[in-house]
């Protein structure tokens, strides 16, 4: 067998590898995703929490214990996103019991003016998977306080 026969078949056996692994990692279905606007903020008991302190922006999402009497918190997270669209960085945390968490919470910074960031908070809900949501709020350097 040629060298670049077996260099092309070591590439397609590697490709196949990490497409059945990242199926694999990924066990709960995509869910629906729901802009937190401020109005439906107050209503679905979430607050978020943004401040500046020597150039750096910090935020956090807190979400409620439970949803709709049985959605609870599974995953909360960050996005962090350059000027152009390109995903800069990702960080999330999952929980293991529902309701055994204080308060979910999706925290992030950055120093960059140039970035944006999403905070979110993922429920699943045990009576109506239909209801499961990723509940998000997208922030920029011009939300912040000095």
């Amino acid at each position: 067998m040629s060298e670049s026969r077996s260099k092309e078949g070591v590439r397609v056996l590697v490709a196949v590898s990490l497409f059945l692994l990242a199926g694999g990692a990924s066990s709960t279905p995509p869910l629906d995703a729901m802009e937190l606007t401020p109005t439906l903020m107050g209503e679905l008991g979430f607050t978020a929490k943004n401040f500046k302190e020597d150039g750096t922006f910090f935020a956090q999402l807190i979400g409620p214990r439970n949803l709709h009497g049985d959605c609870y918190p599974q995953r909360a997270g960050s996005f962090l996103f350059h000027s152009s669209g390109e995903l800069v960085a990702f960080q999330s945390a999952w929980f293991e019991a529902r309701g055994e968490i204080a308060l979910p919470t999706a925290e992030g910074t950055f120093t960059d003016v140039s970035m944006r960031m999403r905070l979110f908070v993922d429920y699943f809900c045990a009576s109506n998977a239909q209801k499961s949501k990723r509940y998000f709020v997208d922030l920029s350097a011009v939300m912040f306080i000095e």
